[in-house]
């Protein structure tokens, strides 16, 4: 009965670690940033993707626009506003903008392992060619940044 045992167990042990049961892909972080002025303008974007394998989980973004101009700047803290107002209901997607002075920063976090994607999509149709299957990839997400002239580079492993 113990050979019986020890034998179970034994196909039991080679089987869990050969099928990699447990092993969870590293966590890694990725930073893309951007600096741009548009007429009085001044843009500094900064974009922290976490991510597992080749799917990202966390999105954090932080853009910071500076501006002697008032005027300018409050009209872009409504048009910003306007388009953010639109997530307010979706779980997992939390954005701030603030005007302080002459610096407009606005914030967004997106928890992508549970965030509501068709709901992303329903919102914003073009979300549907970054999301595939409820899911982003991070080559996907990292083009769309580097498309707009930010420069990623992969930070950190968890």
């Amino acid at each position: 009965m113990k050979k019986k045992c020890f034998a179970f167990g034994s196909v039991f042990l080679l089987i869990f670690f050969l099928s990699g049961c447990g092993k969870e892909e590293a966590i890694k972080t990725m930073v893309c940033e951007s600096q741009a002025t548009q007429g009085e303008v001044k843009m500094n974007l900064h974009y922290t993707v976490t991510y597992s394998g080749d799917y990202v989980k966390t999105v954090e973004t932080k853009e910071v626009l500076t501006s002697d101009d008032e005027k300018t700047l409050n009209a872009y803290k409504t048009a910003v506003e306007n388009v953010y107002k639109n997530y307010d209901d979706i779980d997992y997607y939390q954005y701030h903008v603030q005007l302080d002075g002459k610096t407009l920063t606005s914030t967004v976090s997106i928890d992508y392992d549970h965030v509501d994607t068709k709901k992303l999509i329903s919102i914003n149709q073009s979300e549907e060619q970054l999301i595939k299957n409820g899911k982003v990839k991070i080559d996907d997400i990292q083009s769309v940044y580097e498309s707009v002239g930010a420069t990623c580079k992969v930070k950190s492993e968890k």
